[in-house]
């Protein structure tokens, strides 16, 4: 199953023009897990839910306009 997953997201990132469909899905999965991790902590749930947004994230990525400042603004 995981080995899939990955077959899945590398056979749709390869692609031209590259999918993003799988890539979403695993960011979403990291951003509810870290929130999971926080549970009792809603103030950072919120702010996480704010700062990863993962269809912003695939139109920015689609259009060209995602750089390594938005991936920096994602850790902080």
């Amino acid at each position: 199953m995981h080995k899939a997953c990955w077959d899945i997201l590398y056979k749709e990132l390869t692609t031209e023009p590259p999918v993003y469909d799988q890539m979403i899905k695993i960011l979403a999965e990291i951003r509810n897990l870290f929130c999971e991790f926080v549970y009792n902590r809603p103030d950072i749930q919120e702010e996480t839910k704010d700062k990863i947004v993962p269809e912003l994230i695939k139109n920015m990525v689609e259009h060209q306009a995602f750089d390594d400042n938005n991936l920096y603004g994602l850790t902080i």
